[in-house]
Parts: C-alpha cells; sequence; structure tokens
C-alpha cells in the first residue's frame, strides 16, 4: 500500500512537471502579420521556445491541417495560395513535441486576394507592378483596394477627382518607385507613413487641397529624385534636415502656405536642378548657400515670398517682387 501511494505521488509529479514545461512553451507567428493581405507562395515565420523538443511543426488552416508541415531546423513554412479562393483565412502554427504532446499558436487572420476589382478592370495582385489611371474622371475618395497590389512599383492616379484623405496604408505598397496624385482634391495633411517607402523616386502630390506641415519622414527618403508638392495649403517652416535626399533633382514647393526662414541646408543639395520655392510666406534674409545652387546651373524661383534684404549678389537680379513691409 505504501508502495501505491509513492508511484502515484512520482506519477502526479511527473504530470505536474510536464504540465509546466507545456504551459511555458509557446510559439507566436510573425509574419505575416494580422489582416495582412497575401497572394502567391506565402512564407509562414514564427517563433517559439524549447526548440531542442521539437519534432515537427505543422500548418493548420481554418483548424484543418494543410498537409504543410518541417521537421528540420531551421522551420520555415512556406503555403501556396493558388488551390485557395480569395477570402479571409485562419492560421495556426502547431508545435508538435517528441513525447507527442502539442501547443498551438493564436489564430492569425489574413486575407487572400488573387485578384482586386478596380473601376470595373481586374489586375493580378502577384503581377501587377504598375497601374496607371491617370485623367480618367475618377471621383470618390481613394480606392482602398488598391493597397492589395502589394507588388506595385508605379501608382498613378493623377488628373481625377478623387477626393479625402490620401491613406497611410500607402505604407504596405514598400516597393513603390513613382506614387503621382496630382490634380485631385484630396484634403487634410500628408501622411508621416509615405517616408517608410525606401524605394520612392518620386513623389507628386501637387495642385490638392493639402494642409498640414510636410513630414519630416519624407526627407529620409534616399532614393528620391523628385518632390513635388506645390499649389496646396501646407503651411509651417521648410524642413531643416536635407543630407539624405543626396540624388534630389527636382523640389516644387510653391504655392503654398509655407512660413519662416529659407534653410542653409537647401544649399548642399549638390545634383538640384529646379528649386521653386515661390507664391508662399516665406522670411528672413536669404542663406548664401543658394548661390552655391545657381553656380551649379540650379533654376531658383523664389518670388511673391516676404524675403528681407540684404539679398545676396548672386540671387538679387532673380528674386522678383518681395513683401518686405515686416523686414527690419
Amino acid at each position: 500500500m505504501k508502495i501505491y501511494k509513492l508511484i502515484h505521488v512520482v506519477f502526479f509529479i511527473f504530470l505536474s512537471c510536464e504540465e509546466i514545461n507545456k504551459s511555458l512553451s509557446y510559439v507566436t507567428i510573425d509574419s505575416p502579420k494580422s489582416d495582412a493581405i497575401i497572394s502567391g507562395i506565402v512564407t509562414i515565420e514564427c517563433s517559439f521556445n524549447n526548440i531542442s523538443d521539437i519534432d515537427i511543426v505543422e500548418l493548420w488552416i481554418d483548424e484543418s491541417y494543410s498537409g504543410i508541415s518541417e521537421n528540420s531546423d531551421p522551420y520555415s513554412l512556406s503555403w501556396d495560395t493558388s488551390n485557395y479562393e480569395d477570402r479571409e483565412y485562419s492560421i495556426t502554427v502547431r508545435l508538435i513535441y517528441k513525447n507527442g504532446s502539442y501547443i498551438d499558436s493564436e489564430p492569425l487572420l489574413i486575407n487572400l486576394y488573387k485578384t482586386v476589382e478596380l473601376f470595373g478592370q481586374y489586375y493580378s495582385v502577384e503581377n501587377t507592378t504598375e497601374l496607371d489611371l491617370n485623367n480618367n474622371m475618377l471621383v470618390g475618395e481613394f480606392p482602398s483596394k488598391v493597397i492589395k497590389l502589394v507588388n506595385l512599383t508605379i501608382l498613378d492616379l493623377s488628373f481625377n477627382q478623387l477626393s479625402g484623405q490620401i491613406p497611410s496604408d500607402l505604407k504596405n505598397l514598400d516597393g513603390l518607385r513613382i506614387l503621382n496624385l496630382t490634380g485631385n482634391q484630396f484634403r487634410g495633411s500628408i501622411p508621416p507613413e509615405i517616408g517608410l517607402l525606401e524605394d520612392l523616386n518620386e513623389l507628386k502630390l501637387s495642385m490638392n487641397q493639402l494642409s498640414g506641415i510636410i513630414p519630416n519622414s519624407i526627407m529620409n527618403l534616399e532614393n528620391l529624385t523628385n518632390i513635388n508638392l506645390s499649389i496646396n495649403q501646407i503651411e509651417g517652416s521648410l524642413p531643416e534636415n536635407y543630407d539624405n535626399l543626396t540624388y534630389l533633382t527636382f523640389l516644387n514647393l510653391s504655392n503654398n502656405n509655407l512660413t519662416g526662414s529659407i534653410p542653409d541646408e537647401l544649399g548642399g543639395l549638390e545634383n538640384l536642378k529646379e528649386l521653386k520655392l515661390y507664391r508662399n510666406n516665406l522670411s528672413g534674409e536669404l542663406p548664401n548657400s543658394l548661390c552655391d545652387l545657381i553656380e551649379s546651373n540650379c533654376m531658383v524661383s523664389l518670388y511673391d515670398n516676404q524675403l528681407c534684404p540684404p539679398y545676396p549678389a548672386c540671387i538679387e537680379n532673380i528674386l522678383g517682387e518681395q513683401e518686405t513691409s515686416n523686414c527690419n
């Protein structure tokens, strides 16, 4: 009887330790993120502990085993979505341990899209890299389905009648090189998330009704060659840090409500060919560094501001009319 009790106690301790170890184990899906839009072959990345005790890793879709598993470290699960229809899916990663026990990750909801319908046309999510719908008399707010075309490198919706705000979700188009929303009716501020588009070469948002300030995040985009924010209602001062814009050749901030002085750092943009700051409310004295731009054949336009004398000799003849009543 005593031996039975001892065995019972040992067995209880063994089960308790196993349950404790299991409770300390975890698996988390790191990529894709919740509510992600996917297509093609999707790599499921996850993190977990107790890796030495893992026998196999499985992918479960809508609570059913997908037939996708991996039993060698490092573990990687690649899901080919070609045989799945467009809809939302619940994704779970299951870790099966050598003792037969298992744990599941928290379910991840993701949306599968192979095609996107835009204004009566269908576009392949995986293969569409350029979307040019300029001058098509499009109306309404920014078409949210565009964000599902995750492989876009060129997006041109210029010269339509689109309105509302520019969505911050544009950051998801992380391969975008050209963003052209010129000649619409977009309002509100420029989303700072545009500064996450590291491959962006051209940012064209002119001829809208944008307000607010110029996000400093845009100044971090090292591949920019063209920034055109003209003919809006943008306020505040000019950004002061241009160190990363070494490839910039065209900067047009004209016809806005910009105030404050022109920073000396602008003169350090060695590749700049056009600088347009006219028709703002810029004030103060001009930095001598602008002479460096002019000497390198950069076309500088500063008229219709409130810039104060004395003016650098290199600029005096190209200033045009200035309102100097507020100058000391």
